[in-house]
């Protein structure tokens, strides 16, 4: 306590910059795009202390980290000052083109293409002692370097299939390394009355987990558990008390952070939807929508990862593992209602 408050001072910078062009020729829409962003930070802690010398000088006597009378020059000399910095980077190209394929009795067939391409990379680099686990009152963090190019293509149809019914059909394929997917997109618009429409659609979703995700530092530290179920999962050994009762004490270390074997989450979305017009000066509409998530990145509570058999035994040490998980589904629906009323 005679160390003072542990503090963090941080200092974060943020850029990022983008120019695109768009034009029409040739009855094509099309437009370009690209854009840069880096984004660093830099942690700077106070009155921690480094393991080598608390060690020698509790060990020794110097000082008795149970009082406040220490020598406070002492205890001063003990002090480091913990440095990390990070570093990540995005830069994407944006492309697309549309325009109309040819004429339906019902109207034009309309379509749109186009593509995505990043490349994303990240830097995390605690000082030396940091990365050693030497820091009395902070936890253990390795290194982290990482980097990835990931890309998207799409394709989309207007189709009039009926004058009064027009379908919407749409596919994007996504490239990671280690996982692709193909989400597929289809809707449906009909307009029963020249001022009223009914719509609705179904639409595959996918996403990666981002590096931090994947690679970000990991976290351990010191655990213990009480609950008799969860220490015979553990293989703890459960005493029976003289009231009866069960009592045990699993000691364990609980470790929290990134998981570089996660994979990406997935979904899919329905929509049923009711347009209105009247006239220039009025609309409104009125749409219900679900979503249905799995694989959803989660983290275990330490019950949960004991249960789900999130852990292993490596001598007399149990590590368990409550870092970020695919473990989650999610259902979540809604109505969205939007008027509009203009003055002339």
């Amino acid at each position: 306590m005679q160390g003072g408050p542990r503090t963090t001072q941080r200092k974060s910078d943020f850029l990022n910059t983008a120019i695109g062009v768009q034009g029409f020729n040739d009855g094509l829409d099309w437009k370009l795009s690209l854009s840069h962003g880096v984004s660093k930070v830099k942690n700077s802690d106070s009155n921690y202390f480094d393991a080598n010398k608390w060690v020698q000088a509790t060990g020794d006597g110097s000082i008795n980290p149970t009082v406040t009378t220490n020598s406070q020059a002492l205890v001063d000399g003990l002090k480091v000052r913990p440095m990390r910095t990070g570093e990540s980077k995005l830069t994407t190209v944006n492309g697309q083109v549309s325009g109309e394929l040819f004429k339906l009795p019902a109207g034009s067939l309309k379509y749109a293409v186009g593509f995505a391409y990043n490349k994303e990379s990240l830097d995390d680099t605690p000082d030396e002692l940091t990365q050693q686990g030497l820091v009395v009152g902070s936890i253990q963090q390795a290194a982290v370097s990482a980097e990835r190019n990931f890309s998207a293509v799409f394709a989309e149809l207007q189709v009039p299939v009926l004058k009064e019914l027009e379908a919407q059909l749409a596919v994007r394929y996504d490239r990671y390394p280690g996982s692709t997917a193909t989400s597929p997109k289809v809707g449906l618009k009909y307009s029963v009355l020249p001022t009223l429409a009914l719509r609705g659609s179904y639409t595959q979703s996918f996403r990666a987990p981002v590096l931090k995700q994947l690679y970000g530092a990991r976290e351990e530290g010191a655990t213990t558990g009480t609950e008799p179920d969860l220490c015979r999962i553990l293989g703890v050994p459960v005493t029976a008390q003289a009231t009866g009762a069960e009592a045990c004490l699993a000691k364990a270390f609980q470790i929290n952070g990134s998981n570089p074997n996660l994979g990406p989450e997935k979904g899919k979305t329905f929509n049923l939807g009711v347009i209105f017009e009247a006239g220039q000066n009025f609309n409104a509409s009125i749409d219900w929508w679900k979503i249905k998530k799995t694989n959803d990145i989660s983290q275990p509570t330490l019950s949960s990862a004991i249960e789900g058999g999130f852990f292993e035994k490596i001598g007399p040490r149990i590590n368990i593992f409550t870092n970020l998980q695919n473990i989650a589904q999610r259902e979540t629906a809604g109505v969205d209602l939007d008027a509009r009323f203009r003055l002339r």
